[in-house]
């Protein structure tokens, strides 16, 4: 009788061992995980600010377009009206 208790608790304790080698490979895999989503989040969210810079440094430049174009338009019709009075045509 105590050599089946014995066993039984042999058995209890190897199935105990073999629970906690396997819960420790499941945490394992999801530390993994969570280090590979941690370096994709990071790299996210570098992109984002990358992507942020651009925007910006496209929303300036097509301010300065625009600044620059209306600009030119007021320098052409000026120009315009000048050739005009200097030709006597009518505007």
């Amino acid at each position: 009788m105590v050599a089946v208790v014995a066993g039984l608790a042999v058995l209890a304790a190897l199935g105990a061992g073999f629970f906690a080698w396997q819960k420790a490979s499941e945490a394992d895999r999801l530390r993994s995980e969570l280090t590979i989503a941690r370096s994709n989040l990071d790299k996210a969210r570098a992109d984002v600010k990358k992507a942020a810079q651009d925007v910006a440094a496209a929303a300036k430049e097509a301010k300065e377009l625009k600044v620059a174009t209306e600009r030119l338009t007021a320098e052409q019709e000026e120009l315009f009206k000048k050739f005009a009075e200097a030709t006597d045509l009518r505007y």
